[in-house]
């Protein structure tokens, strides 16, 4: 296995704000609803983009509860402990090693452009996949990634904290690798949904990445 180029999760992955996705999510929802839901609860409306959401959910006032959505979670950024220590670094070590480098994400354009804004992140990768507002597409979005680098996808590593992740990478053709270090990561779930390697920390991925870069 040589990989070249590594695809990254947002939410778990990059940052940890999936806890800050699923409060952002339950305030919208109970404002416009009066149901307070819990995250079994929330994760039943997973699969399309916010939008996508929205749309379904509320199709006549879809734009202001997107709105509402927004709001909330960019302000919310400020108040909650989101951001994972070694990211950065790590980032900027792969783009100096000659990694190619992206994010897919099933989020929004709008909340993803927050994180990665936010995080400092955005300029890292050369592109940038959010979700779609007719619902899951990781598969598909990975293998759009592979034929824009041209690059076999057995040498392409995708990066993400959730089963959903891993299965998608394995659809795709891409090494899955397991993300296993924000407060939200199950490691086992991610072993049996066949990931390649899980790490529990930002730095034991780093030293294995850059271990196999030597030595290539």
């Amino acid at each position: 296995m040589n990989l070249k180029a590594l695809i990254f999760d947002i939410d778990g992955t990059l940052t940890d704000t999936l806890p800050l996705c699923y409060e952002t999510l339950r305030e919208t929802l109970f404002t416009f609803t009066g149901i307070r839901y819990s995250n079994e609860g929330i994760r039943e409306f997973f699969g399309p983009s916010e939008e996508g959401i929205f749309r379904k959910h509320f199709p006549e006032q879809w734009e202001e509860v997107l709105n509402f959505y927004i709001n909330y979670y960019n302000t919310n950024h400020d108040f909650l402990p989101w951001k994972l220590s070694g990211i950065q670094p790590l980032l900027l070590r792969l783009k100096e090693n000659g990694y190619k480098l992206a994010v897919i994400s099933g989020k929004g354009i709008n909340s993803s452009k927050i994180t990665l804004q936010k995080a400092g992140l955005t300029d890292f990768f050369d592109i940038i996949l959010t979700g779609k507002i007719t619902g899951p597409w990781k598969a598909e979005a990975i293998g759009e990634v592979v034929k824009q680098w041209g690059l076999p996808p057995s040498e392409v590593g995708y990066i993400g904290d959730i089963v959903y992740d891993m299965k998608s990478s394995l659809q795709a053709g891409t090494i899955p690798i397991g993300a296993a270090w924000a407060s939200t990561a199950r490691y086992d779930a991610l072993v049996e949904a066949g990931a390649h390697i899980v790490f529990s920390s930002v730095s034991d991925f780093e030293n294995w990445i850059f271990t196999r870069t030597n030595q290539s």
